[in-house]
């Protein structure tokens, strides 16, 4: 049986704790947080691949255009985060550096899911400042770690 990336960077309790983490940061607004991990990043750009996965997984298709995807690709040992139109005309670069900084301090040391609770707790954050909960509503894009 082929084991999914995920599997080889979390067990399965750790993936259950970063899908909490992610449905508690949404909880605080109407943004979407989406993890997605692969074995290998196609093309070789993590930043390129995690665009197109964006558009991909639906993050694009928020109402408020607020997702923010967090992409790692296991082998490359590449992650990237990015966010969807709205997130980058309110965020700054501040933001995405710290993010990065802190995903690749925690995962330089194989702190996989101490890396990912605090980019998912800090994402959560700043869209919590941005982007309110709205009334009724929903958050579509599912919290399960996706990949292959």
């Amino acid at each position: 049986m082929l084991r999914r990336a995920v599997d080889r960077l979390l067990t399965r309790a750790e993936q259950r704790e970063v899908i909490a983490a992610i449905a508690t940061a949404e909880a605080r607004t109407s943004g979407e947080i989406k993890v997605h991990v692969e074995t290998r990043c196609r093309g070789g750009d993590a930043l390129v691949r995690t665009r197109a996965l964006v558009r991909r997984l639906g993050l694009d298709r928020a109402a408020l255009r607020n997702g923010v995807l967090i992409y790692i690709a296991v082998r490359d040992r590449k992650f990237a985060v990015v966010g969807d139109v709205a997130v980058h005309d309110r965020a700054s670069q501040l933001l995405w550096d710290e993010v990065a900084r802190m995903l690749g301090e925690h995962f330089g040391r194989g702190e996989y899911r101490q890396g990912l609770l605090g980019a998912v707790a800090r994402v959560g954050d700043a869209l919590a400042a941005h982007f309110p909960p709205q009334p009724g509503g929903e958050h579509p894009v599912s919290n399960r770690i996706s990949g292959r």
